[in-house]
């Protein structure tokens, strides 16, 4: 497209996926009922911090590749 259109041939492909994008959405949304609230689970948090578990893991892990590293 950019060598028909030149440079502002790419933002008319951005805006025409992203019309086709959001078109397919609101498509989908209408094709499905929702969940009824007694069928679905508890929604559970996740944090994006890491466990100690996990911390002592990686240290772990590195110190002995570290130790078996014989790369100068």
């Amino acid at each position: 497209m950019m060598g028909v259109m030149g440079p502002s041939g790419f933002f008319l492909f951005i805006i025409i996926l992203t019309l086709a994008l959001a078109l397919y959405a609101m498509w989908r949304m209408t094709q499905r009922a929702a969940t009824p609230v007694d069928q679905t689970g508890p929604f559970a948090p996740v944090s994006p911090v890491v466990s100690a578990a996990t911390v002592e893991a990686v240290y772990t892990e590195m110190t002995e590749n570290a130790e078996h590293d014989t790369t100068p």
